[in-house]
């Protein structure tokens, strides 16, 4: 019916058209739109690509820090054990120097960190002094200064500690 009276549907219908002029800013408007909504898609796609990155890293970062702690304490412990090995190896000694009038004795008794004698050297020792390494150190040594004293020498005592 349109075509017979030359005339727009919309007109017959009683709905008006946009004239040209709205069209072209509508069309401007859309475009626009299109745009905008391009941009705010690839913004939004880039604050999730940041979130997931941060994550990741946040993640590899207490990883890496929880390893160093573990290692930290395997590495303490193991200087605790290489540390009481190198406390075990500690060798003490006392040095013994008597002077008399007459003579000069030396001693030098050696002993871990139990007091146990390791080893007993002696200048010029009494033959009556008997010197038993299965003794405690600290024993032992009370024997040698006893036995000097009641011959009124001069004691000097050292006691050192050395590395095996």
């Amino acid at each position: 019916m349109a075509e017979l009276l030359e005339v727009d549907v919309n007109t017959l219908l009683g709905a008006s058209l946009p004239s040209e002029s709205e069209r072209n800013s509508l069309d401007e408007i859309a475009k626009q739109l299109v745009v905008f909504n391009e941009r705010s898609a690839i913004n939004i796609n880039k604050r999730r690509m940041i979130k997931k990155y941060l994550f990741i890293g946040l993640g590899v970062f207490i990883a890496i820090i929880l390893a160093m702690i573990i290692l930290a304490q395997l590495f303490k412990a193991s200087m605790k054990d290489d540390m009481q090995s190198i406390a075990d190896q500690k060798i003490k000694s006392y040095v013994v120097e008597c002077k008399s009038e007459e003579e000069t004795y030396h001693y030098e008794i050696e002993y871990d960190r139990n007091d146990d004698v390791l080893s007993i050297a002696s200048s010029n020792n009494p033959a009556d002094l008997k010197l038993d390494t299965s003794l405690k150190a600290s024993y032992l040594l009370e024997i040698i200064t006893g036995y000097h004293q009641k011959k009124e020498v001069w004691l000097v005592i050292f006691s050192t500690n050395k590395d095996r």
